[in-house]
Formats: structure tokens, C-alpha cells, sequence
């Protein structure tokens, strides 16, 4: 499957027959294969509500068996210091959500709303369609969540995946064409393993981080978005660039706008201008995009691109130093002129 969409939707379902445990191998594995913030997580509230019942009523069964066990013989003969049900309950229910928390702490999680629009729901009921059925007439909370998915892909372009192995709501996903339907987490997981293997060679990747691939459309749209992008966006373009390879070179070709400049300086993209490599006897110079970036949006934010040049260390790459060059020609400064009077002449004496 080409492109799969890492804007990701997991059902409810998946977490129950998970046992409500975080720790299983199909959730370990979509951890292990993104990097720290590289998915984008769905939690619509009506699902979050529904988990947080599934979390409640397995703490009150789990805290029922425990106080029961406790009053059998010879148990109930110890001396053992056990809370009561209700503080068992407590426990168990702030634990399961903890847990919850800390995986969500994985990735980029976007809260959607209750519901998208009233008036599709109601449409569903009625026309018996999916994700209600002639049996389960009654799934109204599966058609709120499913609203608000939709009500996101309007909002936003590309599609999402949604991992399901609910009947009625996988029917209801597969019908969309903007949604890619997985029945399992490692369903999902596994459909990268073809994009991985054709990246891993394209560029230097950073072999100590996973890597994420997602079609550049995305990454087209983030950028299209302009001046007005979230947060939320920003950091996805972040995780995205980070391991280098294809993104990284297309963000860097096609950004224009001067607010990405303080989240790459702080993502440190800014502080390693590669040297000239010399080796059996040849010379290689190589490109650095984030200063073809500095050059365009230089205007934008004169102030901002100057104190990034001055505080790179020493270069001796020309390909750089040309880049350099053309930011202070277009400063028309004579300040600047002055406080780059080494790499003009670096400049200057490699070109002689």
C-alpha cells in the first residue's frame, strides 16, 4: 500500500480485545516504528468517553474479584493490609488511565470533537446505513465518532487510517474513500515495512531513530496553509524532516514562510554546516538546503537570518559561502559588510 496515512484513528474495540493493556506486541510495535511524535493520533471525545467506561468497569470488576478472593479461606485468615473496594477501584481506574496517558505521550495526539455534523447522523439512523444496521440500530456513539472523523478530513487534506475490527464501523470506513481501514494494529504497522525499505537507501537517514514515511501531499499542504499553520502541523513538519531523506530536501526546497525559522533553530538544523570532504585524492562540496532556505526568506526576516549566520562556526565549504554572499548583497548593509568581512574573503580567496 503506497502512502499510508499517518494520521491514525484506533476504535475502542481494539483496546478491549488488547485486554486494555499498552504492553501487548501490537501496541510495543507501533511505538517502536514511529519516532516520538511521528503519528498523528485521532481521539475524538466520544471515544475517549467510551474508553474511559471499558477503564472504569474493568477496575470495578478487577477490584470486585480482589475483595472477593480476599474473603476466602485461608486467605481471609492473613494479616493483610488490603484497601477497601472502592479505593481498590479508585486505584485500578487512575492506573488504567495513566497508562492510556503515557501512550498517548507518544505521539501527536489531536482531540476531534464530540461530533461533526448532527444532521449525518441522524441521515445514517435512518437510512439504516452503516455504521448502524437492521441489528444494531442503537450505535449512535460509532456515528458520532465517525462525524468527527469526517468533519476532520474536511478540514484538513490527505487521508487518515482507521484500525477497526467492528463490523458495522469497519463497513462504514471502508465505503470512504479517505480513509484507509486496517483490522489490526499490526495490519497498520506492517503496511510501512515496503515504504521503509524503499527510503532507507534514498537518503542519509539517521540509522539511530525510527523512520516514519507519509506521502509528500501532506507535506504539500502544511506548507500551502502559509502563515497560517497549527502548532500541531508545525511539529508534524518537524518529526517529519527530522531523519533527513526525502522530506527533509522537499521542505527545504519549497518553504518560503519566515516562521519556520525559530522551529528549525530550536530543532537545530541551523548548527551543522557540512564541510568540504576530501577524500582519495577527489574533493566533494556538498549542498546545505537549510541555507538555500535562509537565502529566499531573507527579506522576510532580515534580523533573524543574519544572527543565524553569524553564529555558524567557520566555514570553509563554497557552496555555503556563495549562500552567504548573496544574503549580504542583498542586505545592502555596510554594517554587514563589516561583520562579514572573513567569509567574504574566504569567499573571495577560494574563488581566486
Amino acid at each position: 500500500m503506497r502512502h499510508v496515512p499517518i494520521a491514525v484513528y484506533i476504535d475502542t474495540e481494539v483496546f478491549y480485545r488488547n485486554g486494555l493493556r499498552f504492553d501487548t506486541s501490537d501496541f510495543r510495535a507501533i511505538r517502536d516504528t514511529f519516532v516520538k511524535g511521528g503519528l498523528r493520533l485521532l481521539v475524538p471525545k466520544m471515544m475517549e468517553r467510551e474508553l474511559t467506561r471499558h477503564f472504569r468497569r474493568r477496575a470495578r470488576e478487577v477490584a470486585e474479584k480482589v475483595s472477593n478472593a480476599h474473603k476466602e479461606h485461608p486467605i481471609q485468615t492473613l494479616s493483610l493490609s488490603l484497601p477497601s473496594k472502592p479505593e481498590l477501584e479508585e486505584q485500578c481506574f487512575k492506573a488504567l488511565q495513566k497508562e492510556w496517558e503515557d501512550f498517548k505521550g507518544h505521539f501527536t495526539v489531536e482531540e476531534l470533537s464530540l461530533i461533526g455534523k448532527i444532521e449525518d447522523v441522524v441521515d445514517w439512523y435512518f437510512a439504516i446505513e452503516a455504521p448502524f444496521s437492521e441489528k444494531k440500530n442503537k450505535e449512535f456513539p460509532d456515528g458520532f465518532i465517525l462525524s468527527s472523523l469526517e468533519e476532520y478530513l474536511h478540514r484538513h487534506s490527505g487521508r487518515i487510517a482507521v484500525i477497526s475490527t467492528d463490523g458495522d464501523f469497519s463497513t462504514a470506513c471502508v465505503k470512504r474513500r479517505n480513509i484507509n481501514h486496517f483490522l489490526r494494529l499490526k495490519d497498520y504497522v506492517d503496511a510501512f515495512k515496503p515504504e521503509l525499505t524503499k527510503t532507507i537507501f534514498s537518503e542519509p537517514i539517521d540509522p539511530t531513530k525510527p523512520i516514519t514515511t507519509e506521502d509528500l501531499s501532506e507535506m504539500k499542504a502544511i506548507l500551502g496553509r502559509g502563515s497560517e499553520v497549527t502548532s500541531i502541523e508545525q511539529n508534524r513538519v518537524m518529526n517529519l524532516i527530522s531523519p533527513r531523506g526525502t522530506n527533509y530536501e522537499y521542505f527545504f526546497r519549497n518553504a518560503n514562510e519566515a516562521f519556520w525559522i525559530s522551529p528549525l533553530q530550536d530543532g537545530g538544523f541551523f548548527s551543522n554546516p557540512p564541510p568540504v570532504e576530501r577524500n582519495d585524492g577527489g574533493i566533494k562540496v556538498p549542498l546545505w538546503r537549510p541555507m538555500e532556505f535562509l537565502v529566499r526568506v531573507f527579506e522576510k526576516a532580515p534580523e533573524k537570518v543574519i544572527s543565524i549566520i553569524a553564529s555558524l562556526p567557520e566555514i570553509g565549504n563554497p557552496r555555503i559561502l556563495e549562500s552567504i554572499i548573496e544574503i549580504i548583497i542583498k542586505s545592502d548593509d555596510p554594517d554587514v559588510f563589516k561583520q562579514f568581512y572573513r567569509q567574504i574573503d574566504s569567499y573571495l580567496e577560494y574563488r581566486l
